[in-house]
């Protein structure tokens, strides 16, 4: 390791900007039916995995600096990539009548409180009822993502939804148990759920394929409530400094 100097490490950075990965196999998880799969790579890495790469390599050298004897680390100089993260769409106001007309017992809640609170994937499965002040009308969680705590005032309609699911989830410390679990076990199965729904039901299209890119992202998702929110927000006279603190924008 010692001998790796920086205009190695910067030719190795270069090599992945413009030609991808060495070994061209990619292999993941597939579900439980279909175990592992793997496909070969044809096009370029996007700049987050190649920031990925970059960082783990930058820690590595710099985890064993001390027992390689290395002075300068090669790769802690080279400035990373600018994200080009494609951003959620916001559901139109047709989606999201569709959307309405055909939310089941599972994507009900999940699209309520999203509409309702910003609050991602993960911090509606593990809502917990210790985190709603009935009183004050405010939920106060700390977000996961981020981990930072946030109060979102409870909307009237939030407040009579989550007053009809108290009953049926008084056994729980989770404001949807069943959803907690499935998180919990298994996120990406919440995640699936919500993109055969949108797809299936709502005939919503949830990808989008990017130029240069081998995989389609995710455009539309439980994440675009988030827009949605800060409109509904607006017409129940949330000020927008609040809106931004709880979106994080």
């Amino acid at each position: 390791l010692s001998e790796v100097r920086p205009f190695h490490a910067e030719a190795y950075i270069q090599y992945i900007r413009q030609n991808g990965r060495f070994n061209k196999t990619v292999t993941y998880c597939g579900s439980v039916i279909t175990k592992e799969r793997s496909y070969q790579l044809k096009s370029e890495l996007s700049p987050q995995t190649i920031n990925t790469y970059q960082r783990v390599l930058t820690e590595v050298f710099q985890l064993l600096a001390r027992d390689a004897g290395i002075v300068e680390n090669p790769f802690a100089s080279i400035p990373r990539l600018k994200k080009e993260a494609e951003t959620r769409e916001a559901f139109s106001e047709e989606e999201l009548v569709i959307i309405r007309d055909n939310l089941d017992d599972f994507t009900r809640p999940l699209f309520t409180i999203a509409i309702a609170t910003a609050l991602r994937e993960g911090d509606i499965c593990t809502l917990k009822w210790s985190e709603i002040d009935f009183k004050r009308d405010l939920i106060i969680k700390r977000m996961r993502k981020t981990d930072n705590m946030v109060e979102i005032p409870i909307m009237p309609p939030l407040r009579i939804f989550l007053l009809q699911l108290r009953p049926e989830s008084s056994e729980s410390e989770y404001v949807l148990p069943q959803h907690a679990e499935m998180y919990l076990n298994n996120s990406s199965g919440v995640s699936y759920r919500i993109k055969q729904f949108l797809e299936n039901k709502c005939n919503i299209v949830t990808t989008k394929k990017l130029e240069g890119r081998a995989r389609a992202v995710s455009v539309k998702d439980l994440h675009s409530c988030r827009h949605t929110f800060c409109y509904y927000a607006g017409l129940y006279g949330i000020p927008l400094s609040i809106v931004q603190s709880i979106v994080g924008h």
